[in-house]
């Protein structure tokens, strides 16, 4: 579950850059309606969990990645609400996957 909180880390990273103005590129529409499925997954489990609003607020400030304390934090929420929700664990592994499948069919986002 860890490498997975990562890849949604790095994921939701890019999401909140993207609405914060500062992501490089705009994604396609189906990059941007998985990119917005995962987010919707997060959020709806993490609701506003102090380590995924501090993870926001660095992308959107613009630091080059989430501090290391930061992306610890959220990957520890992530893992802590899989173990408890098998049903989270299998929706949140299916958003990252659609993400890294439209990504790399894409070569837009490395996840």
């Amino acid at each position: 579950m860890v490498e997975l909180g990562s890849m949604a880390v790095a994921a939701m990273v890019w999401i909140f850059r993207s609405v914060g103005g500062r992501s490089e590129a705009a994604p396609d529409q189906a990059l941007e309606a998985a990119l917005g499925r995962l987010r919707a997954t997060v959020q709806a489990q993490l609701g506003s969990d102090p380590a995924l609003v501090r993870l926001e607020t660095e992308a959107v400030e613009g630091a080059p990645a989430p501090s290391e304390q930061t992306r610890r934090r959220v990957v520890g929420a992530l893992e802590a609400a899989g173990s408890r929700d098998a049903a989270f664990a299998a929706k949140l592994r299916r958003a990252v996957l659609e993400v890294q499948q439209t990504a790399a069919s894409q070569r837009r986002l490395t996840v």
